[in-house]
């Protein structure tokens, strides 16, 4: 079974972005993403399986931008995860961000942020330049956990409460609707 096969799998999904093709498509709700900045497609894939494609964003103006839409409108329960490939270390480098309340930042360790307002979680691991990591960010409340290839990493939290987004859309690789903080 494929890797997308198995998280389509997933109950309660919400959407599905399978990066690195002629289209930021997801493949669960068609929330649609645009790529901005002419990303370099069709990478070799980070899975292990190496399956797929990957996008190679250049830490300066590439990104995906995602719409808005109700159902991506997430609170203080949320699950995150991605594959990621971290090329360079300059300041926080967005995973993904809401434009109105969370970050997934890698900031030489996984953080998860209550957007541009404080840091709720820190991982207790870093991460090295050049290598692939599956990163998973879980809250439901006050209970948060990150992991990194499948280890948890959860440093202190702080119960810090995720209000339901506004209606903003998502960005992944860059700080939601900032020109700074993009992903390399």
């Amino acid at each position: 079974m494929s890797y997308a096969s198995t998280v389509l799998g997933t109950a309660g999904l919400v959407s599905l972005w399978e990066l690195g093709g002629a289209t930021a498509e997801d493949a669960e709700s068609g929330f649609t993403g645009t790529y901005k900045g002419s990303p370099t497609l069709s990478q070799a894939s980070i899975l292990p399986s190496g399956e797929g494609k990957s996008v190679l964003l250049n830490g300066t103006s590439q990104y995906v931008e995602i719409p808005d839409h109700e159902a991506l409108r997430l609170a203080d329960t949320l699950t995150v995860e991605g594959w990621i490939k971290p090329e360079a270390f300059g300041g926080d480098l967005i995973c993904a961000a809401h434009s109105g309340s969370a970050e997934v930042r890698a900031a030489e360790k996984l953080v998860l942020n209550k957007k541009e307002i404080s840091v709720i979680v820190t991982a207790t691991s870093p991460f090295s330049i050049g290598s692939a990591y599956h990163v998973v960010v879980t809250k439901s409340g006050a209970t948060v956990h990150l992991y990194l290839n499948g280890v948890d990493v959860t440093g202190s939290v702080t119960n810090a409460t995720l209000e339901a987004a506004s209606a903003a859309g998502w960005a992944i690789g860059r700080n939601g609707n900032r020109t700074e903080n993009f992903f390399k």
